[in-house]
């Protein structure tokens, strides 16, 4: 996993690599684990396939599925890929040979509103009641509300502004989880964002209540650490 890279030749990022990982170590090592990558078998495949229970209402199928497609980019790069000049190969077939179907279940999306937007921010800490209002008049993500810094913010641009530059993200570190900065989900979720004056009168508020004034300072920081906050935290 350390050296793959996706389509673009680009290295996958460490949250992926972390989330290979787990799909290795508690899906696919309880069943292929014990068996040397030669001499896994179709059946094999199958069996690891078939022990990944999905419930009659779809829970399940849809980590499965990862699963597999982790599996089945494996396989073939393992059976065609050269380790020498003389064309060897890890193994000599692709074992994985059957394809998984899409899950027939949609996800529901579910938009709340205003109201209920608002009185979850209530609910909140007083520090982190803002970041429930950004994503959820703004429409940012989790890891992009924790990765805002002051310089993200234009308070006096007519309208009001804010930049969405980067996500904070968990990744393993010596077997612990830490949250960091990264880059956004893809390249187009940096974007620029038009606030409008009643949630710009709050930020001003949060910013003069719990942010350094310097430009990489943190919007929202773990109590603690008062570092980027994650799970850990």
């Amino acid at each position: 996993m350390e050296n793959r890279r996706k389509g673009d030749n680009k290295p996958i990022r460490q949250t992926t690599k972390d989330k290979y990982a787990q799909y290795l170590r508690d899906y696919l090592n309880l069943v292929l684990g014990y068996l040397p990558m030669n001499a896994i078998k179709p059946a094999n495949i199958r069996e690891w396939y078939d022990s990944m229970k999905v419930t009659k209402d779809g829970r399940g199928e849809s980590i499965r599925r990862h699963v597999f497609e982790l599996l089945d980019a494996i396989m073939p790069e393992a059976a065609t890929k050269p380790l020498d000049d003389q064309g060897s190969t890890l193994i000599k077939v692709n074992p994985a040979q059957f394809k998984v179907p899409r899950p027939a279940t949609k996800h529901v999306y579910v938009i709340a509103t205003r109201e209920q937007v608002q009185a979850l921010a209530d609910a909140m800490p007083p520090n982190l009641a803002l970041g429930v209002l950004l994503a959820g008049t703004l429409g940012l993500r989790q890891g992009e509300v924790l990765g805002l810094q002051h310089r993200d913010i234009e308070l006096d641009a007519s309208p009001a502004l804010l930049h969405v530059r980067r996500s904070a993200k968990e990744v393993s570190e010596n077997g612990h989880k830490v949250s960091i900065l990264g880059e956004t989900k893809t390249p187009s979720s940096k974007r620029d964002i038009e606030v409008p004056a009643p949630l710009a009168g709050k930020i001003r508020e949060h910013l003069a209540t719990y942010v350094d004034k310097k430009p990489t300072a943190l919007l929202f920081t773990g109590v603690r650490t008062r570092g980027t906050i994650g799970d850990y935290d």
